[in-house]
Order: structure tokens, then C-alpha cells, then sequence
């Protein structure tokens, strides 16, 4: 699991994650100050081509390949709160 944190208010700082929000040892967490990986996720896997994707998960299964982009989505959704159930039962199946 891949958790990208990112700047979007002009106030967010990387202070203000609470890494322990996500315990599980399989997460890997990262700050993206630029919006880098959310513009890169709303022009090519998203909804919102030119926007930001924020507060939204992607999930891909391990056969997934990541080439010139990713393959295999199994579920996304926004808010990520909505989808906790979802996220859930795929975790605990790997």
C-alpha cells in the first residue's frame, strides 16, 4: 500500500500527518508537496483530467503492471472514508 500525502491547502504541511493514522507495516507513506502524483492520477486514472486526485484510492491487485500506466484497477473510490469496507476486504485477503 502506497499512502501519498499531499499540499493541498496552502497551510498543509507535512507536520500535520499523523503517520500512525495508517499502523499497518505493508504501507509505505509519502509527501507530495507538488500535487505531482495527484495530477498524474487525475489525467490518467481518474475522473478529472487537468484536476487534482485527492482524498480518492486506487486499488490494483499484484498482477497488476505498472508500465506507461497501470493495468489491473480493482476498485477506486472518493472519499476514501466511503470506501474503508471495501479497502478493508482486499486487505485482509493478501
Amino acid at each position: 500500500v502506497y499512502a501519498i500525502w499531499l499540499r493541498y491547502y496552502a497551510w498543509d504541511s507535512r507536520a500535520d500527518i499523523d503517520p500512525t493514522v495508517l499502523k499497518d507495516s505493508r504501507v509505505a507513506q509519502f509527501w507530495d508537496p507538488d500535487r505531482v502524483a495527484a495530477h498524474w492520477f487525475a489525467d490518467h486514472v481518474g475522473k478529472n483530467p487537468g484536476g487534482t486526485a485527492w482524498d480518492v484510492y486506487f486499488l490494483y491487485g499484484p498482477d497488476s503492471r505498472w508500465e506507461a500506466g497501470p493495468s489491473g484497477l480493482l476498485a477506486s473510490g472518493s472519499p476514501v472514508i466511503d470506501g474503508i469496507d471495501t479497502l478493508k476486504v482486499w486487505l485482509s485477503a493478501t
